[in-house]
């Protein structure tokens, strides 16, 4: 049992798959999924096949018997080591197009006398509270992800999620301020949706998070991110000889396939699991109603 000071929450999700109705009784077949978070311990995600009987009550209704039939059939637990290969990679590619966008397409900031300012000259002010904001999103945002962190020091992982927050609804709306003054017409629309779209996902993982719901807060903040790492794809890419000889063609078409693929491998990445873990519906058989 949790006792008090072990930093123990569980949120429970009811999927319901069967309810059918006789009178003043029904039965129903659900998978009960429990996240379940404690401080010294990684966050846990449960799973039940169970069916209940239920009595009408007033206007209600109350449960008179559940039954719980299976629990989610596991497949082998990889190592540590295992787990942490992908991630560690990903992490590594992510670190090395960071350092290579900044080399590559930023660093004419630190040099007064570089060309590129002919063109950043109109929006050099709105360039600052942009770049810190999304610096912070950029930085922060990828230390969020470190279930150390949120393990042990969740005081911390609280603080860099408000800053990544507010780097977020700092660095958004000014992106949409500085396309207006100094994008070509048809950059504005992608400007709009990408700024509109990464802080529509912040809101939501922050909405989940204030609920008490980790599962779903996680995920938001996983699609929120992935907008983030649009910055540096696109740029990757446009520094492709064969796309760069292009000009504002292919920055066009770079950015919306950027946005449009990574909408879908995040949607791909955080249901991975549940494609292709066994079923427990095919390896139980329940009955309903009973007789």
């Amino acid at each position: 049992m949790p006792k008090p000071g072990d930093g123990y929450t569980r949120s429970d999700a009811f999927d319901f798959r069967t309810v059918r109705v006789l009178g003043d009784t029904a039965y129903a077949i659900y998978f009960l999924r429990s996240a379940v978070t404690e401080k010294k311990e990684a966050a846990r995600n449960l799973e039940w096949l169970e069916s209940a009987v239920l009595r009408r009550s007033g206007s209600g209704w109350k449960v008179a018997s559940s039954t719980r039939h299976a629990r989610q059939a596991r497949r082998r637990r990889p190592s540590e080591v295992e787990r942490a290969r992908p991630a560690r990679a990903g992490w590594n590619l992510a670190g090395a197009a960071t350092l290579f966008v900044l080399w590559h397409n930023e660093r004419f900031l630190i040099n007064p006398r570089a060309p590129d300012w002919a063109h950043f000259d109109p929006i050099r002010w709105q360039l600052v509270p942009h770049g810190i904001g999304g610096a912070l999103a950029l930085l922060l945002g990828a230390l969020q992800f470190s279930t150390r962190i949120r393990a042990r020091f969740p005081h911390v992982h609280r603080l860099f999620g408000g800053l990544y927050m507010g780097g977020t609804f700092v660095a958004g709306p000014v992106a949409i301020w500085m396309a207006f003054i100094n994008s070509p017409w048809f950059l504005v629309p992608f400007t709009i949706v990408q700024a509109a779209t990464w802080m529509l996902f912040t809101g939501i993982a922050y909405r989940c998070i204030r609920r008490g719901d980790a599962t779903q807060h996680r995920q938001w903040m996983t699609r929120s991110y992935g907008i983030v790492l649009i910055f540096l794809e696109g740029r990757v890419l446009m520094a492709i000889p064969a796309l760069a000889r292009h000009g504002m063609d292919a920055i066009v078409l770079v950015n919306w396939a950027c946005l449009s693929v990574t909408l879908v491998v995040t949607e791909c990445l955080l249901n991975w699991e549940a494609v292709t873990r066994p079923s427990v519906l095919s390896a139980t058989r329940v009955r309903w109603p009973p007789g």
